[in-house]
């Protein structure tokens, strides 16, 4: 009976070695999800900055070429 209780208790220990392992490798994982999304969102923010100032670029130009200026 004990080394039965034993197995369960070492299988225990490990079961929760494990799950302490994923929950750190789930932080990281999580962590770097974020750090990726704010990387992401700052890329199209500075996208938009530049086609809108594309955008005022060409409508400059367009109007200095009608107006032969």
């Amino acid at each position: 009976m004990s080394s039965e209780l034993e197995k369960w208790r070492n299988s225990i220990k490990w079961q929760k070695g494990l799950l302490s392992v994923c929950s750190s490798q789930l932080s990281k994982l999580k962590y770097e999800i974020s750090e990726r999304e704010r990387e992401r969102k700052s890329l199209e923010e500075t996208r938009e900055k530049l086609l809108k100032t594309l955008k005022a670029t060409e409508e400059k130009y367009a109007a200095a070429k009608t107006t032969g200026k």
